[in-house]
């Protein structure tokens, strides 16, 4: 028996999410400042019309760039469908794979390459293709039983729907690059333009001996230059990252597919011998395929390896709905602009007010989704903590380690903001960006530590074949009531002198109203950690002799595949 890794969302699921919310994001705000060179009075009421198109239209050509790609592949390395009678009981044993596997059956492409003995799969919707290396073939007449493992192994990608997540990642990436990179060259040569203007003159202060004024010169002039095209390199770097990220954690699920399909034996002793002729590199941020001892690794240990959550992935949820969030207060400031301080007028508001109303569903579904993304993260990593019986001490630890991750992700996401760094900013301007980020910050870690305890709770009742459905709502629900405490708890530490105003006008102190919106959501996180008891009635505890309950275990296969070739 084994942890089954489908019980939660696969790290190939939460990464893809990552890399929608960072390139809607990224073009929402690159779009921002393409529309300045709009006329004023086009761009003067259609402030979200803009922002969300550029959005559309980048999503739209990744996506048509991924359907024209089974049609380029084919024709760039010119292959055939096999079709030879000598080969049809390859062709037959694949059909058996992929019924095996449960995935469907795909076109059989085959190179004319001798000199690789690899398979890949590739498609769009209910037609997919496989491709096959000729040199694989003759694997197939020596080694019967590799064959069938790397078929498996493909198999697998159809089954986890691998192909349009890889594929249409890194579509979206290209395509975003290609449109971020005029914005980069564009700011940093309208520096570096007036930088070559200005040597001349300070060359001759150099040249006179005045060698300090020559180098504050240098420090006051370059940090501009590299504000400028900071946010957008970083958030295209974080693009970069998240879709490495995707194409080596698909290949670990696949790898486990593929194990728990007879293939174990097989794989393991592929990726031994072939990890004697590769020199192991350390820094595998930005590869796109994992090294064969650690895909060993997960094939050992997939439980272990499947539930790990690492700082990194803390840092991208937590920057990537920092980042949302700061999105969304921009377009909430354009309402006083347009409308004064009354919201039932934006109905009468016109072209600007509709924008807004069209922008505004669509940025909400976006912080929705981050949302879940993060407490389906930390209910991961609970379960996993659960899974390992670790003690309080070692889970505190790790526990902490995410949460002073999470926190370098939000203020990231302040820090790399451009319209707050685009003006320069002096140490008193970053110093208010850092008491900015702290109003955000408690809503990250208090939603993190109730989804973790609710998760603790509910896990250990949840004894049954079918996943408790009722978990994985309430802990969502429990995590957007403590990030509710942890925003109030933000905005009473910064006292902002508006929100007080604000609340003064509506008749209630500030204090007043933060202290019963958190009493209230304490209370409800109560009801709702008593709601999850009462749904898990019927459920039994699990024991403390039980690997786990009965809908994180699957029954594995042989680790021999004889039976299936």
């Amino acid at each position: 028996m084994s942890i089954n890794l489908r019980a939660y969302p696969s790290g190939t699921d939460q990464r893809f999410t990552l890399l929608i919310l960072t390139a809607g994001a990224q073009a929402w705000i690159v779009g921002g400042w393409y529309s300045t060179f709009l006329p004023y009075s086009f761009l003067r009421q259609n402030e979200s019309y803009a922002a969300l198109s550029f959005s559309a239209c980048i999503f739209i050509l990744a996506y048509i760039a991924y359907l024209t790609h089974p049609a380029l592949t084919i024709r760039l390395e010119q292959l055939k469908q096999m079709n030879a009678e000598h080969l049809l009981h390859i062709k037959q044993l694949i059909d058996h794979l992929a019924t095996t596997v449960g995935c469907t059956q795909p076109i059989v492409m085959i190179s004319s390459n001798f000199n690789r003995q690899s398979a890949k799969v590739f498609g769009t919707r209910n037609r997919k293709y496989l491709k096959i290396d000729a040199g694989l073939v003759i694997v197939y007449a020596r080694a019967p039983e590799k064959f069938a493992a790397i078929i498996l192994h493909e198999l697998e990608h159809i089954k986890n729907r691998d192909i349009f997540k890889g594929y249409y990642a890194r579509c979206l990436f290209w395509t975003s690059l290609i449109i971020v990179l005029p914005m980069i060259i564009y700011r940093g040569m309208s520096f570096a333009l007036k930088f070559v203007e200005f040597y001349p003159g300070i060359m001759v202060h150099f040249n006179a001996g005045n060698y300090v004024w020559f180098m504050e010169w240098h420090v006051l002039n370059i940090p501009p230059f590299l504000f400028n095209v900071a946010p957008f390199v970083f958030i295209q770097t974080v693009l970069l990252v998240e879709y490495c990220a995707i194409l080596r954690s698909r290949e670990h699920y696949a790898d486990w597919g593929a194990s728990t399909q007879g293939a174990k034996a097989a794989l393991i002793n592929m990726f031994e011998s072939g990890n004697r002729f590769k020199n192991k590199k350390k820094f595998t941020l930005f590869r796109n395929h994992p090294d064969a001892m650690a895909r060993a690794d997960f094939v050992h240990n997939p439980g272990r390896r499947a539930f790990e959550i690492s700082g990194l992935d803390a840092f991208l949820n937590a920057y990537i709905f920092y980042t949302l969030m700061e999105i969304a207060l921009l377009m909430a400031d354009l309402i006083p602009s347009k409308t004064g301080s009354r919201l039932s007028d934006l109905a009468a508001g016109g072209i600007a007010q509709n924008s807004f109303l069209l922008a505004a569903p669509i940025l909400l579904a976006a912080m929705v989704y981050a949302t879940l993304n993060w407490s389906r993260m930390i209910q991961k990593f609970s379960a996993g903590e659960w899974l390992r019986q670790a003690s309080w001490s070692s889970t505190l630890k790790r526990f902490i380690y995410l949460c002073w991750a999470s926190s370098l992700g939000v203020f990231a996401g302040e820090l790399f903001w451009p319209e707050r760094i685009i003006g320069n900013p002096d140490l008193d301007d970053l110093k208010d960006s850092i008491f900015d980020a702290l109003v955000f910050l408690p809503g990250i870690i208090i939603s993190a530590y109730f989804v973790f305890i609710t998760t603790r709770f509910g896990i250990a009742r949840s004894e049954g074949k079918k996943p408790p459905r009722s978990l994985f709502i309430i802990g969502h629900v429990v995590g957007w009531l403590g990030s509710n405490i942890g925003l109030s708890m933000g905005m009473g530490f910064k006292e902002d002198q508006d929100v007080d105003a604000v609340f003064m006008s509506w008749g209630i102190p500030f204090v007043r109203a933060m202290a019963l919106g958190m009493l209230e959501a304490v209370v409800a996180i109560l009801l709702m950690l008593l709601l999850l008891k009462l749904l898990l009635r019927k459920r039994h505890k699990v024991s403390p002799e039980a690997i786990a309950p009965a809908w994180l275990i699957l029954e594995s296969g042989n680790d021999g595949i004889q039976d299936v070739t």
